[in-house]
């Protein structure tokens, strides 16, 4: 592909897909999509690579970087392109889970699962997620501790002496 025949850029904040016919070569984000995909032309190695491979580019507009953070970790685990090596590990971002039982539970988790629960997320920063937690935790009387199945115990859990737990 050459430098002339890209589609007309924005200069805002987005996520761009390098094609060669249907594949997807590489899913990337950018502050400024028009200056980081240009940039492709003037670079060497897998940049240079890359855009004379391509035979397309597709390209989202999103609302800041966080987003584009997030859409491209999305788009890599789904499609998993040929020079996204980084990003092609299992590796999830956080989510909120608030447990579907008598006594619910919130919890930090890192995938989702259709297992009737509510979540919150992704978030990008993990230790976001956890002050959230501790401040949620603080202010609504849910359960915190685990006991998957119920302990029978002779007193409640110290929270629920405390009055952060339902027990």
């Amino acid at each position: 592909m050459r430098l002339e025949d890209l589609p007309p850029l924005p200069e805002t904040p987005g996520v761009y897909l390098w094609k060669a016919g249907e594949a997807i070569l590489y899913v990337g984000k950018a502050k400024n999509l028009k200056a980081r995909v240009t940039s492709y032309f003037h670079g060497e190695g897998k940049s240079l690579r890359i855009s004379r491979e391509a035979t397309w580019l597709e390209f989202i507009v999103v609302r800041d970087e966080v987003e584009a953070l997030l859409l491209e970790a999305n788009l890599i685990k789904h499609h998993r392109p040929h020079y996204n090596v980084l990003m092609k590990d299992d590796k999830h971002y956080p989510f909120l889970k608030l447990t579907h039982e008598e006594w619910p539970m919130l919890m930090v988790v890192r995938r989702v699962q259709n297992d009737g629960a509510r979540y919150w997320g992704p978030f990008p920063e993990a230790s976001a997620v956890r002050r959230i937690k501790r401040l949620v935790d603080r202010f609504f009387p849910l359960r915190q501790n685990s006991g998957f199945p119920f302990k029978k115990r002779r007193y409640p859990c110290l929270n629920h002496a405390m009055g952060r737990c339902l027990a």
